[in-house]
């Protein structure tokens, strides 16, 4: 009997051992990292990348084909508004330009001219016809021989034609007048199509041609860009694009320096996605030009949609799906356990959740898959 009590003591001293054993040694633990929801600020955003473009590029294109004789810029130089950027040959139009002037000072004398002739012609006509008149009473009471009268009649009626004539001659003056103002306008309409202008303040970022070449009409020259209208090209996914909208804040990096934050307003949004990309293209101007800037220079862009204040947010890490069901793992007693949670919205970084007092497990892929009761520490 007493064999018996002391074999049955060390048997169940050895199955408490045992138990012991498989439960603090014996069945897995391990120790995972903890976190809470931290209350703060969340900006949402979405990303994309782009390079610089601008809302307008100026073409300088040549109207007239000729001979390059000056050109008054390069890449790189900045040029002002109205400044002379190239010189073409405008061959014999110079000469052709002075003869109309000349026909013009000559058509002008003419007309002076003329109008003195047409004075002394109407005072002549006013003594001829006095002459005429009295001649013409004096006849009919023989007070004046038929030849004088004949005479000063053919007299009258030749002043005149003379007068007519001269007028005649006014007329031709005045369209030849008309005819050399127009041939002087249409010249110099020409000429100025041989100097060409800069139509804006810009940089100039392209040049196509050199002295002495021969362009052709509509042949071009530089492009002239305005640092006004440098943006940002970018291109957003359209399956987050949905919260854009014009206005919204910007963040832009560019590839060349990526240390350096510059801040942008999405300025336009184009109502169109590209077929093969599925992005769409959204510009953002800059609040303060890089400076210099480099025209197709590679850029990443942060568009901010959405700002939270004061909410709970937990890192997107730890967020996990059980079931078709979201949610995180918790610590309860040492034991994890699946919590359902709501996700408010979220960053690449954050998300915002309903709930404030967790102590949420973070996965750890080199450790033994969680699941509901597993031990932790």
């Amino acid at each position: 009997m007493k064999n018996i009590l002391k074999w049955g003591s060390f048997l169940f001293l050895i199955i408490i051992i045992g138990f012991g054993f498989y439960k603090k040694v014996y069945i897995p633990k391990h120790t995972y990292k903890i976190v809470t929801p931290i209350k703060g600020n969340l900006k949402v955003q979405v990303y994309g990348i782009g390079n610089i473009s601008a809302k307008t590029i100026y073409k300088i294109n040549s109207e007239v084909s000729g001979r390059i004789l000056a050109l008054n810029s390069d890449i790189g130089k900045w040029v002002k508004k109205g400044q002379l950027l190239a010189v073409i040959d405008s061959v014999d139009l110079p000469k052709k330009l002075e003869i109309e002037k000349l026909n013009l000072e000559k058509a002008k004398l003419n007309i002076q001219k003329l109008n003195k002739d047409l004075e002394s012609l109407e005072v002549k006509k006013w003594l001829l016809n006095k002459t005429f008149q009295r001649n013409k009473k004096l006849i009919k009471v023989k007070g004046v021989s038929q030849d004088k009268y004949d005479t000063s009649k053919a007299n009258l009626k030749e002043v005149i034609k003379e007068i007519e004539s001269n007028r005649v001659a006014l007329q031709i003056a005045q369209k030849e007048i008309l005819i050399a103002s127009k041939n002087i306008e249409s010249i110099k309409l020409q000429l100025s199509k041989f100097k060409i202008y800069s139509p804006t303040n810009g940089l100039v970022i392209s040049k196509s041609v050199s002295l002495d070449q021969n362009i052709m009409p509509n042949g071009e020259i530089f492009e002239i860009v305005n640092p006004k209208d440098v943006w940002l090209k970018s291109y957003i996914d359209e399956r987050v694009s949905k919260n854009l909208k014009i206005g919204q804040n910007a963040d832009i990096t560019l590839n060349s320096n990526p240390n350096i934050y510059y801040k942008g307003i999405v300025a336009r949004i184009t109502p169109v996605t590209d077929l093969v990309t599925e992005e769409r293209e959204v510009d953002i101007s800059f609040e303060k030009l890089p400076t210099p800037f480099y025209m197709n220079s590679q850029a990443n862009v942060a568009i901010t949609t959405k700002k939270y204040k004061n909410i709970y947010k937990i890192p997107a890490n730890v967020v996990v799906y059980q079931n078709k069901k979201v949610g995180v793992w918790v610590k309860n007693s040492n034991k994890a356990r699946f919590e359902p949670i709501k996700i408010i919205d979220r960053n690449d970084k954050f998300i915002i959740i309903n709930k404030k007092n967790l102590k949420i497990i973070v996965p750890n892929s080199k450790k033994a898959a969680l699941k509901n009761g597993s031990k932790v520490l």
